[in-house]
């Protein structure tokens, strides 16, 4: 059967995909990592047209994060030619992490090692992650949506 974070990664993409059929594709966009693994999120599953490919990519997408880790989260802006730039720690990032994952403002993530609430943040439960880069000025903005799971 599968986890709550693939269910939540593949309804994030498709209602992604169905989306970006209607509206025209954004023209910047995020990549975000984790030790050196590449995150896998909503943007890229939503360009998966087959869908044992969206199921393969999305089971994959999902990195394992142990209780009681500290990791920084590196994230690459991409521009509309293709070329990347580290904005790792910048202040034009937002981060906005959903159950028991905590962020700084400099992209330093950490899951405590016991849950707030009983019931809650379980071995297998999905951490999803939006991260924004806004940058007013240059009339920048991009989004991506990743999910990981608790080990």
């Amino acid at each position: 059967m599968p986890s709550r974070a693939l269910i939540f990664l593949l309804l994030a993409a498709s209602s992604m995909g169905a989306r970006a059929q209607n509206d025209a594709p954004p023209t910047w966009t995020i990549r975000a990592a984790i030790s050196g693994n590449q995150l896998v999120g909503e943007w890229e599953l939503s360009k998966i047209t087959s869908q044992d490919e969206l199921l393969q990519k999305a089971a994959s997408a999902q990195i394992g994060i142990a209780r009681g880790a500290s990791f920084q989260i590196q994230v690459t802006l991409v521009n509309p030619a293709g070329a990347e730039v580290d904005v790792t720690g910048s202040s034009k990032l937002i981060y906005r992490p959903k159950a028991c994952l905590n962020v700084t403002s400099s992209g330093m993530a950490t899951l405590p090692s016991i849950p707030s609430s009983p019931g809650t943040c379980q071995p297998g439960d999905p951490l999803p992650i939006t991260i924004i880069y806004f940058d007013k000025t240059a009339g920048v903005a991009a989004a991506n949506m990743y999910a990981m799971k608790i080990n």
